[in-house]
């Protein structure tokens, strides 16, 4: 997949969870997905693979914050920045949560930092 096609693919990934559809992130993420949140939260650890992802991190924080999530990316990993991209997800207007993390890995290659 090229740069162009990776970046679309990604947008047409974050459209929807932008408008709470998670499936095609969760349908985009690799077996062998590496999600490594830093900091000192309770959720700042490495998860290892997509189970790992899905029932130790993703579950549970969208059980945590309650009702429908919404996410959105503010930029892309390969944007003019050499920041990573950064996402915040809204489960409602009275709070927000902002994350980052290594790469999420489709068919060995990096197509997201969130």
């Amino acid at each position: 997949m090229s740069e162009v096609d990776n970046r679309a693919f990604l947008q047409g990934v974050f459209a929807e969870t932008a408008k709470g559809n998670g499936r095609p992130f969760i349908d985009a993420l690799a077996d062998d997905v590496r999600w490594t949140i830093i900091g000192q939260t309770p959720w700042s650890r490495t998860y290892e693979g997509k189970r790992a992802v899905l029932d130790e991190l993703l579950r549970p924080l969208s059980e945590q914050l309650g009702g429908r999530n919404v996410v959105s990316a503010e930029r892309l990993f390969g944007t003019p920045s050499s920041e990573p991209s950064r996402a915040s997800a809204s489960p409602g207007p009275e709070r927000a949560l902002t994350s980052r993390s290594e790469p999420t890995v489709k068919d060995r290659h990096p197509i997201a930092y969130i």
